[in-house]
C-alpha cells in the first residue's frame, strides 16, 4: 500500500505542477485514506496539506473544509510545522464564515475533544462502547429534582487559540 501511495503522490505532484488540481485531488484523496490508518503520522500531516491545497484551488468550499478539519487532531499534533499549522487554522476560520458553509454541521470533527463528566449520583452509572468515536458512552442515572454537577472540557488541537460565541450541550434521556 505504501509503494501504491508513494507513485500516486508522484503522480499528483505532477498533476500540481501541470495545474490539474482535480486530477491531483482524485489522487490524493485514498492516499490521505491510507496514510490515516498506517500509523505514519508525518506522512499523512503532509499528504492531509497536499490535498488541502488541491482543494482549495479547485473552489469546492465543503470537501476542504472537511480536509481542514481532519489536519488538527490528537494524532498530529506536534506533526505539522508551525508555519504550515497556521496556514491552515487561517484558511479554517475563513471557510467556516464562507456562505456555501454557513449551514453545514461537522460531524465528529478531530481538532475539537471533549469531555463530559457528572459528579456520582444517587442512581449510579452503567457504560457502553461506541466503536464509531472510540468512546465510551457513559450513562448517570439521577432521581427528578436532583442536583447533578457536571463539568465540561474542551481541547483544541488548533495550533491557535480560539474563542466560541455558543456551546450547545444536549441532554439525552434514555
Amino acid at each position: 500500500r505504501r509503494l501504491s501511495s508513494r507513485f500516486q503522490t508522484q503522480m499528483a505532484e505532477i498533476y500540481m505542477k501541470r495545474g490539474n488540481y482535480h486530477a491531483a485531488t482524485k489522487a490524493l484523496l485514498p492516499i490521505v485514506d491510507v496514510c490515516a490508518t498506517d500509523g505514519w503520522d508525518r506522512c499523512h500531516f503532509w499528504h492531509l496539506f497536499r490535498l488541502a491545497c488541491c482543494q482549495r484551488k479547485n473552489g469546492k468550499i465543503p470537501a476542504y473544509l472537511n480536509t481542514l478539519t481532519l489536519c488538527f487532531g490528537s494524532h498530529l499534533e506536534g506533526m505539522a510545522p508551525r508555519a504550515a499549522a497556521g496556514a491552515l487554522q487561517r484558511d479554517f476560520e475563513a471557510v467556516v464564515s464562507h456562505p456555501q458553509v454557513s449551514q453545514l454541521r461537522l460531524g465528529i470533527s478531530s481538532f475539537l475533544e471533549t469531555d463530559l463528566t457528572v459528579e456520582p449520583t444517587s442512581g449510579g452509572k452503567s457504560s457502553m462502547l461506541l466503536s464509531f468515536v472510540r468512546k465510551k458512552l457513559l450513562k448517570s442515572f439521577c432521581k427528578v429534582g436532583e442536583q447533578v454537577l457536571v463539568k465540561l472540557t474542551v481541547r483544541s488541537y488548533l495550533p491557535n487559540p480560539i474563542s466560541a460565541a455558543e456551546i450547545s450541550l444536549l441532554l439525552v434521556s434514555f
